[in-house]
C-alpha cells in the first residue's frame, strides 16, 4: 500500500471536515446574532410603545455566554470604628452618634462618616441624586484618589478595590471604590469619598466583604432581549436607559429574605436609566 499517499488523503479530509465545521460555526454564529438584533429590536419597539427608550446601542452590546458564580461572606463593621473616627465623649442618637464636628452612621453592615456641615450631601448618594455630576477622566481623578488614600491612613482603615471611578459637580466631588471577580463588580460592596474643594468631608462604607471562591458553578447568561423584557415592569414612561453591565449580586430585594450575609452570589444585569434609577434582573436562571 502506498502509505504516504494514504497519510496525504487523510490530512487533506480532516482539512476538508475543519473547514467545513468552521464554516457551520460561522453560520450559527451569523444566525444567533441576526436572531439576537431581531429580538432586541422587538423589545425595543415594546420599550417605546410603553414610553421607554435608551441612549446605549443595545444591538453593539456583547456580554459573555456563561459565568461562574461566586462564595462570599460580608463582614459585620465593628462598634469600635465609631470611636476610630468620633473618638471618646462622642453622644449616641439610636444608630447617630455625633462629636463637635462630625456625624456617623453606623449598622452592620453600612458605616457613614461626615463632617457635619456637609451631612446631608453626604447621605444623597443615590443614583438618581448624583446624575448632574459629571464623570472625571482617569488622569482627572488621580489627585483625588490620592486624598482618599491619605484618609485612609489617617483613619487606619484599610480598603481593598480594583476600579476607581470619580464625578464631580461644582466643589463637591465624588471618589467611588469598588472590588472586581472575574472581571464583574461586587455590587453590594462600594467605598465612597466625598471631597469638597479637596478636603474629606465624608466617608461611607457598604458591605465589606471576604470573597472565599471565585468558581462555585457555571451558569449560562440569559440572552439581554430576556433581561429587558423582565426589566419593563420597573421601568416608567419617560424613562431612558443609560447603562447596561453585569455585575455579582447576592441580595436581590425582590425576595422575601434580602438581608444574606454570606452565600453564593450570582450575576446580575446592571440596568441604570438617565435619572440614576437602577433595575437588577438576575442573568442566569437557577433550578
Amino acid at each position: 500500500m502506498d502509505w504516504p499517499k494514504i497519510k496525504n488523503i487523510i490530512i487533506g479530509l480532516l482539512v476538508i471536515t475543519n473547514l467545513m465545521l468552521g464554516f457551520i460555526i460561522m453560520e450559527d454564529l451569523i444566525l444567533f446574532n441576526s436572531m439576537r438584533t431581531s429580538n432586541i429590536r422587538d423589545v425595543m419597539t415594546l420599550y417605546h410603545q410603553n414610553g421607554i427608550d435608551s441612549s446605549v446601542d443595545l444591538e453593539e452590546l456583547r456580554f459573555p455566554l456563561s459565568v461562574s458564580s461566586v462564595e462570599l461572606e460580608f463582614i459585620p463593621i465593628p462598634e469600635q470604628t465609631i470611636q476610630l473616627f468620633l473618638g471618646p465623649g462622642y453622644v449616641a442618637e439610636s444608630n447617630r452618634f455625633l462629636n463637635e464636628n462630625s456625624v456617623v452612621y453606623h449598622n452592620r453592615m453600612t458605616f457613614v462618616w461626615a463632617l457635619t456641615a456637609h451631612e446631608g450631601r453626604v447621605l444623597q448618594d443615590k443614583g438618581q441624586n448624583l446624575r448632574w455630576f459629571k464623570t472625571l477622566s482617569e488622569a482627572e481623578s488621580q489627585a483625588l484618589i490620592l486624598l482618599a488614600e491619605e484618609f485612609f491612613t489617617q483613619k487606619s482603615v484599610e480598603v481593598e478595590y480594583d476600579l476607581v471611578s470619580a464625578r464631580q459637580l461644582g466643589d463637591y466631588s465624588l471618589v467611588e471604590l469598588v472590588q472586581t471577580v472575574n472581571g464583574l463588580i461586587l455590587e453590594e460592596n462600594r467605598t465612597l469619598i466625598w471631597l469638597y474643594q479637596d478636603e474629606v468631608v465624608g466617608y461611607k462604607l457598604s458591605w465589606p466583604v471576604t470573597v472565599h471562591g471565585t468558581d462555585v458553578a457555571k451558569y449560562d447568561i440569559i440572552q439581554l432581549d430576556a433581561a429587558l423584557y423582565s426589566a419593563l415592569s420597573y421601568l416608567s414612561e419617560g424613562d431612558s436607559i443609560e447603562d447596561i453591565s453585569l455585575v455579582y449580586k447576592l441580595n436581590d430585594s425582590r425576595f422575601q429574605v434580602s438581608n444574606l450575609i454570606s452565600g453564593e452570589a450570582l450575576p446580575y444585569y446592571r440596568i441604570q436609566t438617565v435619572k440614576g434609577e437602577i433595575v437588577y434582573i438576575q442573568a442566569v436562571e437557577t433550578p
